[in-house]
């Protein structure tokens, strides 16, 4: 199981992340620092629209980086809706939908050229979602359609039911998250392909993550590091729960979005 971090009292005697600290500190330039959004740099809400980052997250986001050599955010959410939470770290890539879409140097959103095609199915599959479900909030995201269930926990079994069918149905691909199933189109993209592409080149990396769809990211990740002469990190973040399936891939365990932020300051004081 992974040290489990509760504040900065634990974080200088913590064996695993002060020999992390070493090596990302040591790598300069090319380290690189990836999160999720929603549980990692912003506390999980009822509602998702309502979500912002904690409090200091982006001011520490910006001071890293500044001294390392790529810090992403890599989310299940929209490139749009990232951008504008994320305005305030100028040197900070954006990456969206599992990586379908990103921000681009003129702060556009770039759609990526597989993903165009299944534009026009997204819209008639979250037409589908809400009339089977009237009672549950039908996300649109252009290119993925999620079913919350937050509010509507009942709903969950009949929700996962309709998603494993649309699956067969339509070739998208059902995604489970914390209180959500999301349906994308089935191209070979999540945030481990992404985490390859943005490690490409680096000596250092973490990621920070708290829920299923991260887990690629923390084995992209542990798969550079048993190849040699790369060193990572995962960095599992909890909330009102942690996600067994991440406690047990990371390397370290922060309890909360709040205590990442005391990391992450903890972090630039070492440069």
């Amino acid at each position: 199981m992974p040290e489990e971090l509760r504040g900065p009292a634990d974080f200088p005697g913590s064996p695993v992340l002060s020999a992390a600290v070493g090596r990302l500190v040591a790598a300069g330039r090319r380290a690189g620092l990836f999160f999720d959004f929603d549980g990692v740099l912003a506390a999980i809400q009822n509602d998702p629209d309502a979500v912002r980052p904690v409090a200091g997250a982006l001011p520490a986001l910006d001071a890293l980086s500044r001294v390392v050599g790529r810090v992403a955010v890599v989310s299940s959410r929209t490139a749009e809706f990232l951008r504008d939470r994320l305005a305030a770290v100028p040197g900070l890539d954006i990456h969206g939908l599992y990586g379908l879409e990103h921000v681009d140097g003129g702060g556009r959103i770039a759609v990526e050229p597989a993903a165009r095609p299944w534009l026009a199915a997204v819209g008639r599959l979250a037409g589908e979602a809400a009339s089977a479900f009237p009672d549950i909030r039908v996300e649109d995201k252009r290119l993925s359609v999620g079913l919350h269930y937050r509010l509507t926990p009942h709903r969950r079994q009949a929700i996962e039911a309709w998603a494993a069918d649309a699956q067969r149905r339509t070739g998208f691909v059902a995604q489970a998250g914390r209180m959500v199933v999301e349906l994308r189109p089935p191209l070979p993209m999540d945030k481990g392909s992404v985490v390859a592409r943005l490690a490409a080149g680096l000596d250092a990396a973490w990621f920070f993550g708290d829920d299923l769809g991260d887990l690629p990211a923390f084995d992209e990740l542990h798969r550079r590091a048993r190849s040699g002469g790369f060193a990572a990190l995962a960095v599992g973040v909890g909330n009102d729960a942690v996600v067994e399936e991440v406690r047990a891939r990371a390397d370290v365990l922060l309890t909360t979005p709040a205590v990442l932020v005391d990391l992450l300051r903890f972090l630039r004081a070492q440069y």
